[in-house]
């Protein structure tokens, strides 16, 4: 008899030692997967923002800007503002600046400060108002080639 307790004894603990490992892998598991669901918004997939021009020009020596103009294709969306990103020639050195929103198939330009950064490519990133209300950068736009002037 006392032989058929202990194998009930055991069960009861191993099943409640299962259980403790499930909630523990659950809680940390969880915040990762909400998250993930915020940020995929059927607005970024609708969104097509095009760079269209990059001209780099110098008003000193030391002091550096580049215009960029960029169009909203389509994508009935909450457009909130447009990410402008300007990188190097290696592509390992980015600066980011924030332009204006144009009007849907509507074009913007904007000029950026650049100090002494001179940018070889731009792209352009939306970043809209998903349902929830959160803002949601989209990925970024193919990059195009800059100019000096």
């Amino acid at each position: 008899m006392k032989k058929g307790l202990s194998d009930v004894v055991t069960t009861v603990l191993i099943i409640l030692l299962v259980l403790a490992a499930v909630v523990i892998v659950w809680a940390f598991v969880r915040p990762f997967l909400q998250d993930a669901g915020g940020k995929i918004t059927a607005a970024c997939i609708q969104l097509d923002l095009q760079p269209l021009s990059c001209e780099n020009w110098t008003s000193t020596s030391l002091v550096k800007f580049a215009n960029v103009t960029y169009r909203w294709n389509a994508g009935d969306v909450n457009l909130s503002s447009v990410r402008i990103i300007h990188l190097d020639s290696t592509k390992l050195s980015a600066i980011n600046a924030t332009g204006s929103v144009p009007g849907l198939l509507g074009t913007a330009r904007s000029t950026t400060n650049l100090v002494s950064f001179v940018p070889a490519q731009v792209q352009v990133a939306g970043i809209v108002r998903a349902e929830s209300g959160q803002l949601i950068t989209c990925p970024e736009s193919k990059p195009i080639s800059c100019v000096s002037s």
